[in-house]
């Protein structure tokens, strides 16, 4: 499954990303020397059948698919 979200606020350790699309807020742990996320950045979220959460920002979302353009 993916979702496509906005980073809405960083609190408390945690990125607050809302996706317009199903209605939802998630919070996912932030780790200092990993992703760094910032307000309204656009996160897709990929969530496999075991449940395992994937998060791609901008940057990684335009190499994965190098067809985007901007």
């Amino acid at each position: 499954m993916f979702i496509d979200a906005v980073v809405k606020r960083i609190e408390n350790g945690y990125a607050v990303l809302v996706s317009d699309d199903c209605c939802l807020e998630v919070s996912i742990p932030v780790k200092e020397g990993e992703t760094m996320y910032m307000k309204g950045e656009n996160v897709s979220l990929i969530i496999d059948n075991d449940g395992t959460v994937k998060c791609l920002t901008d940057k990684q979302t335009k190499k994965r698919n190098p067809t985007n353009k901007g």
